[in-house]
């Protein structure tokens, strides 16, 4: 019997092809982190200048009230940046993990229904989809269905059927 895996190791296999983002995400927060960092040690600067007497010009204190503030600053700009890439990684991740927006699992009659959008259309490979929906299925004989949606006009051919059907009553 296979060895049931880890919902986490599940995940980090979705998100593998986006790994750069997250590692770049990772990094752009530390370096906040650090900045974030920097007017704390400017103002301990300061105050140890005050406390020790020491004769200091105002543009001591000037150099380290704009360090402070371009800690700050850069704090604000590296959250931002990590935050949007994290966001866009992880929102590119989710469809991978659910597949689609809607998908429907019958196990008693063995198929999996996936209804793709024309945008769900351009960005999955069928193939890989089906792989990864069949990848998590026991039994081997499951099929995967796929409902695609039209080109056209959803008003205008469903007006056309309507049309066509009650010609026939």
């Amino acid at each position: 019997m296979e060895k049931k895996r880890a919902p986490f190791s599940m995940i980090m296999e979705y998100a593998e092809q986006y790994k750069s983002k997250y590692v770049c995400s990772v990094v752009l927060a530390v370096i906040s982190v650090i900045c974030g960092m920097v007017p704390y040690f400017a103002v301990a600067k300061m105050v140890t200048a005050m406390i020790s007497h020491e004769e200091k010009d105002i543009s001591f204190f000037v150099l380290w009230c704009i360090a402070a503030a371009a800690g700050y600053i850069a704090k604000g700009i590296f959250n931002g940046l990590s935050t949007s890439i994290s966001h866009t990684a992880t929102y590119l991740t989710i469809p991978a993990v659910k597949g689609v927006d809607s998908m429907e699992i019958y196990r008693d009659k063995k198929i999996i229904t996936v209804w793709m959008t024309n945008k769900e259309q351009e960005l999955y490979d069928r193939k890989q989809l089906t792989a990864r929906l069949l990848k998590n299925v026991d039994d081997p004989k499951c099929k995967v269905i796929f409902f695609l949606s039209g080109k056209g006009d959803l008003f205008e051919n469903t007006e056309g059927v309507l049309l066509a059907n009650l010609a026939k009553v």
